[in-house]
């Protein structure tokens, strides 16, 4: 199973292949429209928190017979998973001239918290109008399934600001960070024995 960072974008790949013999039409009028929904079961852990109808309208989109078309879908735009755990996923997709939905097979994936690596705390500049709050910069590293990854979560007590991927691990341990004036972050992070990449962040995670 596929490993997910706690807060991370989560999106899902879903392949339709027309096997009804005739070109399907999915288009904004009632009788020609398509929907993707998703169900979410949960194996280990609490349930996913519903943010809004799990439902991914098909539109301006035409399937000849035969043919097939990739859907990338923003699950994390449905479900916030605020807790660790492991999750089953499967897609179901209707069409308004069609007998029957489609299911998918369950896939598979856990969130996890990582480890975190290097962290450290800031004020906001001046200039922000909440400039008495703080907020954490942490690198936090953790298995994907197949490599480990580097990550930067920006957040305070009550707030994610942001959670970027920085790039795979290659064990060197945690990148040189360092923070300016400004409370901007800079990095400079290590891709192979001789590439190094920098990066600069603000307390917003941009």
């Amino acid at each position: 199973a596929v490993n997910y960072l706690k807060y991370e974008q989560i999106y899902t790949r879903l392949v339709v292949r027309n096997q009804s013999g005739q070109p399907i039409v999915f288009g904004v009028n009632e009788k020609l429209q398509g929907t993707i929904s998703f169900q979410i079961m949960t194996l280990r852990g609490q349930p996913p928190t519903k943010l809004e109808t799990p439902l991914f309208k098909i539109q301006d989109t035409m399937l000849q017979a035969g043919e097939r078309t990739n859907f990338d879908i923003p699950l994390t735009q449905y479900f916030r998973f605020p807790h660790t755990g492991k999750y089953r996923v499967r897609a179901i997709v209707s069409h308004a001239q069609l007998h029957n939905s489609y299911m998918t097979e369950y896939v598979e994936f856990n969130i996890v918290d990582g480890n975190v690596v290097w962290t450290t705390q800031v004020g906001i500049p001046l200039e922000d109008k909440n400039k008495n709050d703080k907020r954490t910069y942490s690198i936090i590293s953790y298995y994907d399934g197949r490599n480990k990854i580097l990550c930067l979560l920006v957040e305070d007590k009550t707030h994610i600001y942001g959670l970027t991927k920085l790039g795979y691990e290659i064990g060197t341990g945690a990148p040189e960070c360092q923070v300016d004036k400004f409370s901007r972050l800079h990095i400079l992070f290590q891709n192979s024995a001789l590439i190094y990449s920098y990066f600069v962040y603000d307390t917003n995670c941009v």
